[in-house]
């Protein structure tokens, strides 16, 4: 077997981007970094309105693009996300549903 031009090896995950006709898909793009998972979904944590406080929303982790994922639905470009330190977040509401039980 001859060595690829991208040097991919067998098991190696990688993203492609294909060009595809129609509609554009219209949302907001949130960074990685703001994403986190647990119980099998993605999630990320907006500023509530107070501006004292975070909120977990689902988000649906179906488009990725190079800088994130799209996301259609749960957050608008009006929301106020953490991006650094929402694994952190994640952390500290588990560990405060564990005392509660």
């Amino acid at each position: 077997v001859r060595t690829n031009a991208l040097r991919l090896v067998p098991g190696e995950a990688f993203i492609g981007y294909l060009k595809v006709s129609g509609e554009a898909l219209a949302g907001v793009t949130i960074p990685r970094a703001a994403v986190v998972r647990t119980e099998g979904m993605g999630w990320v944590y907006v500023l509530n309105s107070g501006g004292e406080s975070f909120t977990r929303i689902p988000i649906v982790l179906d488009h990725a693009t190079e800088a994130g994922w799209l996301v259609s639905e749960g957050v608008t470009t009006n929301d106020y996300l953490v991006v650094t330190g929402a694994q952190t977040l994640l952390s500290e509401e588990v560990k405060a549903s564990l005392k509660a039980d």
